[in-house]
C-alpha cells in the first residue's frame, strides 16, 4: 500500500478521511457522515486520473476514463459490523479496492449468497452495472474503501439516488 492509502486507512471517521485528502490535495466535493453505516467521502471527477493512480495502479486493474463515461471517485467508511444495502445501480459499474479488511457480497441475482466474501487491504472487486452487491464492515474496526464509478449512460450519469435497495439492515426504501 502507498503512503496515502496507509495513512486513509488509519483514520476512524470521515472526518479525518476528508482531512487526509484534503492535506494530499483532493478537491472535495461532497461529504456524508450521518449513513447509518457510515459515510463517504465525494472527490472532484476532474482528479479521477489521479485517484486511479494513488488507489488502483499498484492493483494492477485497468481503468479507463473516457470523456463520454467519466469516472467519479469516493472513499467509503463502513463502521465496524455495520453492512451497506443490498443493492444495485442502473447507470453505473463500481470498482472498489478495500484499504482495510472488510467483506462482501455480490451477485447477479436478488438472492443473498450465503456467506459474504472477507476482503482484504488491497483486494479489489469489480462490479458490473445491475451487478447485486453490499459491502460489510469488520466486526471490530471501520473497513475503508476505495470507490471508484464508471458511468455507463453518458447522457443520464449516475447520482446517488441511482440505486435499488433489494434489501436494506435500515429499512430504506
Amino acid at each position: 500500500m502507498t503512503e496515502l492509502q496507509q495513512h486513509i486507512a488509519a483514520q476512524t471517521s470521515v472526518a479525518q478521511i476528508e482531512r487526509v485528502l484534503r492535506q494530499a490535495d483532493y478537491h472535495i466535493t461532497g461529504v456524508d457522515s450521518q449513513r447509518p453505516w457510515g459515510g463517504f467521502v465525494c472527490i472532484d471527477p476532474a482528479q479521477a486520473g489521479q485517484f486511479a493512480v494513488d488507489f488502483f495502479a499498484a492493483s494492477g486493474v485497468e481503468i479507463k476514463d473516457k470523456v463520454d463515461a467519466p469516472l467519479s471517485p469516493k472513499i467509503l467508511f463502513v463502521r465496524p459490523g455495520a453492512r451497506l444495502s443490498w443493492q444495485y445501480h442502473h447507470r453505473r459499474a463500481e470498482l472498489w479496492r478495500f484499504l482495510t479488511a472488510g467483506a462482501y457480497y455480490c451477485s447477479m441475482s436478488d438472492e443473498l449468497p450465503p456467506q459474504s466474501t472477507l476482503a482484504r487491504a488491497g483486494d479489489v472487486v469489480r462490479l458490473a452495472a445491475g451487478e447485486r452487491h453490499r459491502a460489510c464492515g469488520d466486526a471490530q474496526h471501520p473497513t475503508i474503501i476505495a470507490e471508484l464509478w464508471q458511468h455507463t449512460d453518458p447522457a443520464h450519469p449516475s447520482t446517488e439516488d441511482d440505486i435499488v435497495r433489494v434489501a436494506d439492515d435500515y429499512q430504506r426504501q
